[in-house]
């Protein structure tokens, strides 16, 4: 291959990204051209490397001074408003079936599992599949999502959205929020409104928590 496959990683886990170059430096075909700790420092390396596909793990702090998990659901579709030729394989610990169909709903590549020992041994493979125009969920993953869900999802897609993000920035005032998801503050109270109802709750943080045990959004690495 003429040109190389380059690979961005957003990965907390010194060790596992150890793993992924160790693995990927073998392949004629493929190269780890980045590699960041934090949501933060996506950009800049999107900025400065060229990136074929990012790999993204689903816990990772937004900033070494802000240690809330970035918001992944949202993140994810504004990455690929962006980069639209750019692909998103996520490769995570959390196997609950509701976040793995909404991280399906953003339009990402693939999900594999932490702990799917056939599909990380094939990454290589993968990752071939995936710059080739592929979508792959892992074997484990693949069965979650296909299971019956029991009907219609608990929250829209607009709303996972608004959630996670608020989950993953809990400081912000509502404003803040809406104009980041360039929505009137108006709309952002009328679909936390919602989502209480939905969830049965009447707050913020109880909203979040239920979502997380629910699996409707981003798990915390305690809840697994």
């Amino acid at each position: 291959m003429a040109n190389k496959i380059k690979i961005g990683i957003l990965e907390d886990h010194p060790a596992v990204v150890a793993g992924y170059k160790s693995q990927l430096r073998e392949s004629p075909d493929m190269e780890v051209t980045w590699t960041a700790r934090f949501y933060s420092e996506v950009e800049s390396n999107l900025e400065n490397f060229s990136t074929d596909i990012l790999i993204l793990d689903a816990s990772v702090d937004n900033a070494p001074e802000d240690p809330n998990t970035f918001p992944i659901l949202q993140a994810i579709p504004a990455l690929l408003e962006e980069y639209p030729e750019m692909a998103i394989l996520v490769i995570s610990m959390h196997d609950r079936p509701a976040f793995i169909k909404a991280i399906r709903r953003t339009g990402a590549n693939g999900y594999i599992l932490k702990d799917d020992v056939e599909a990380n041994e094939r990454l290589d493979d993968i990752l071939l599949a995936v710059a080739d125009g592929e979508i792959y969920y892992s074997p484990k993953a693949e069965k979650l999502i296909s299971e019956p869900s029991g009907g219609e999802p608990l929250l829209t897609k607009r709303q996972v959205e608004i959630l996670s993000f608020c989950a993953s920035s809990p400081h912000l005032s509502t404003k803040a929020l809406a104009d980041h998801l360039d929505l009137a503050p108006s709309t952002i109270r009328n679909h936390l409104s919602e989502i209480y109802f939905r969830l049965g709750v009447r707050r913020l943080a109880p909203a979040i928590a239920k979502a997380r045990r629910l699996g409707i959004i981003t798990p915390e690495i305690t809840d697994i």
